[in-house]
């Protein structure tokens, strides 16, 4: 039993390790390749929220994100359809509302290892924290204006904004697992509802974070539609999980 619970944890422990050596990965692809973007002549004007938020390349850039993100939560459920689950659990909301905590979990535990390695490889290229209330900084190059503003907020918005993103897309596969039973077709839906919320709805989550458009009252509005969003997205999984019938496991 011991060494069951013992390979248990190594192999979580490796997989957080592989994760971590992915995010990082694409991260510093963006954080690279918008740098690259930046004439010389206005590199020394940037400072690390300049970095952290241009190089956000929002749900299609940080792809492998959404893809360990999407892993992690069909491994998570992947056997609670079984009609055994609901005598075990005892109730179809409960089990329901055990989905959503094990994403809000995935979703926190993500954001924050994002922040930090987004965070730690800005700090590679510059030291400077924040210097938009300069005008000799990138921020007055981009938008022509100058605002006071502390870098922990930056933070603070950049983690609610990634962790809202990553909830929606886990909160919506879960409501749509509670209606087929057919992964492809769940994954289908899935993308096809990001890429029309993306191109179509163009929904302020889905869509890039710009220095250029950057705001806090923007980033206040994206925050607020997003978490409205979210809240509908569980309610409904409520109403739906009340009437999910339950299916044999296949022999």
């Amino acid at each position: 039993m011991i060494f069951i619970n013992s390979k248990k944890i190594v192999e979580k422990c490796i997989e957080i390790v592989i994760n971590f050596v992915i995010i990082a990965g694409f991260i510093l692809f963006n954080t690279g390749d918008f740098i690259k973007s930046i004439p010389l002549s206005a590199r020394d004007k940037l400072c690390v929220a300049d970095i952290m938020i241009d190089s956000y390349a929002g749900l299609r850039g940080n792809i492998c994100l959404f893809a360990l993100i999407f892993i992690n939560i069909y491994k998570d459920i992947k056997y609670d359809f079984m009609y055994t689950k609901l005598y075990i659990v005892g109730s179809r909301v409960k089990m329901y509302y055990n989905q959503i905590i094990k994403s809000l979990v995935n979703s926190f535990m993500y954001s924050i290892t994002y922040i930090y390695i987004s965070y730690s490889m800005s700090k590679l290229y510059i030291n400077t924290l924040i210097n938009w209330s300069s005008q000799e900084s990138y921020y007055f190059k981009v938008t022509q204006s100058i605002v006071t503003v502390y870098f922990m907020s930056i933070i603070i918005e950049m983690f609610l904004s990634v962790f809202l993103l990553l909830q929606i897309v886990q909160t919506l596969y879960i409501v749509l697992s509670w209606i087929v039973n057919i992964e492809a077709v769940k994954w289908i839906a899935v993308l096809l509802i990001i890429f029309f919320s993306t191109s179509v709805l163009k929904i302020p989550i889905f869509v890039n974070i710009s220095l250029k458009q950057y705001s806090i009252g923007n980033v206040i509005v994206n925050i607020v539609i997003s978490f409205i969003l979210l809240m509908m997205l569980i309610i409904s999984g409520v109403w739906i999980s009340k009437r999910k019938q339950y299916y044999r496991p296949k022999r």
